[in-house]
């Protein structure tokens, strides 16, 4: 029994390394890619959240929430032929809130890599921690099976 106990300690050490070595390699890309754009991330961020940026976007939805609330100039532009003008300014302000959410994510996704990147360290030092005790573990079987062997009387 100990000797499965020790194989299955080393078995799943080995195996929880091996996944942190892999998880830790792909993370490792992503943090090569997150500094390679680093700059245009930033730069991408203050953008959206200038002053100059929410500005327009606050226009912008200004003005679709007054054309969907005034329903005589919506008929009139429809009547006109321009009912496609609503349509874009909806979508204009469907895109700056995509754009903005968008931003963010990408800029919160350097504190979520760093998250991972503490969680694949712990899951390499359990999968170290593992080997280390079955390989003791077969040690001390190892010696436990030749110190019996020593001592048993002779005939």
């Amino acid at each position: 029994m100990k000797k499965f106990v020790s194989g299955f300690l080393l078995g799943i050490g080995i195996g929880i390394l091996v996944s942190g070595l892999l998880v830790g390699t792909i993370v490792t890309d992503v943090q090569s890619t997150l500094t390679t754009y680093e700059t245009h991330i930033d730069n991408f961020y203050s953008f959206t959240h200038s002053y100059s940026f929410q500005t327009l976007q606050n226009v912008m939805s200004q003005t679709v929430t007054f054309y969907t609330n005034n329903t005589t100039i919506r008929e009139t532009l429809e009547t006109l032929g321009m009912g496609q003008l609503g349509q874009m300014l909806l979508d204009i302000d469907d895109g700056f809130q995509v754009v903005t959410g968008f931003s963010e994510d990408l800029y919160n996704t350097r504190s979520t890599v760093e998250k991972a990147s503490t969680w694949v360290t712990y899951l390499k030092a359990a999968g170290i921690l593992l080997i280390a005790a079955g390989g003791l573990l077969g040690i001390l079987i190892y010696y436990q099976s030749r110190t019996s062997k020593v001592e048993q009387p002779l005939k």
